[in-house]
């Protein structure tokens, strides 16, 4: 949406607006449709972040330490939120390593590969 309507829009600044008014106590974003906040909170923080909004993350932080994920797109997720984040590297650290393992054996990781 900034890309083509530019950041200081006011489509941009409903849709930030939006963002704002929907975030839970927690400092997280209930997702409509998919089966955890991981996916929604992911883009909001994100278009927040591009907008150059600065929020409390310590709350969300709380509550990001607190997701256990599913599978490997939620590890992926939180990952990615917790970068966002900033959170600590002992945070991520576990997530990405677990990650790694499942990839593993599949095949995919290994160095002189090639896929596709």
């Amino acid at each position: 949406m900034m890309t083509s309507h530019g950041a200081e829009s006011e489509a941009v600044d409903r849709g930030i607006e939006y963002d704002l008014k929907h975030k839970t106590s927690g400092g997280i974003w209930q997702s409509f449709w998919w089966t955890s906040f991981l996916y929604s909170t992911e883009g909001a923080l994100s278009l927040l972040k591009v907008a150059g909004l600065i929020i409390n993350p310590r709350t969300t932080e709380a509550t990001l330490l607190q997701t256990r994920p599913r599978h490997g797109f939620e590890s992926t997720l939180l990952s990615s939120l917790l970068l966002l984040d900033s959170a600590p590297e002992t945070a991520i650290s576990p997530l990405v390593d677990e990650l790694l393992k499942v990839r593993r054996p599949m095949g995919i990781g290994k160095v002189g590969r090639c896929y596709g």
